[in-house]
């Protein structure tokens, strides 16, 4: 069962989640929620048909990228440890920078936004989140602009 998921595993999770796709949209077309009275304002409820397709896109959806991250390191477990060995560097490197930019974030609360409730940690991880993002970006940007300049010296 193993050898066949590794083989044809994203084959048959994209044929599920194509069939699902498409009995979702012949139920959202098919399935005509109320014209009069006070049902006639959409309402998801209304479409319970649909609501039954997209909960089913969902899980499968999920379970497919669980599949997706799972298997591969499974695999690479069983056969070669050492090929881990980069993925986790770079989840590695990804923590540290969301640590940096959570040390720098600040927990202040624009009063603004006090209406939605939120709590100081909150924006303190918002804040790391987007620092962490904008060095993310930055480095991405220099990786790019350093690729290209080389490729012009070599």
């Amino acid at each position: 069962m193993y050898d066949f998921l590794i083989k044809r595993g994203l084959s048959v999770a994209l044929l599920i989640g194509f069939l699902v796709s498409l009995i979702t949209i012949i139920l959202f077309i098919t399935v005509d929620p109320p014209t009069t009275g006070d049902a006639a304002i959409w309402n998801p409820g209304l479409r319970s048909a649909t609501g039954f397709g997209m909960v089913c896109v969902y899980i499968i959806g999920f379970a497919c990228a669980a599949l997706a991250i799972v298997l591969p390191i499974t695999n690479s477990l069983l056969t070669d440890p050492k090929k881990l060995l980069g993925p986790v560097a770079g989840l590695v490197v990804l923590g540290i920078i969301f640590l940096i930019g959570w040390a720098m974030a600040d927990n202040s609360i624009h009063p603004d936004v006090k209406e939605f409730n939120i709590t100081p940690g909150t924006s303190k991880a918002v804040g790391g989140s987007l620092i962490a993002m904008y060095v993310m970006f930055v480095i991405t940007i220099a990786a790019a602009l350093y690729a290209e300049v080389s490729k012009i010296f070599k």
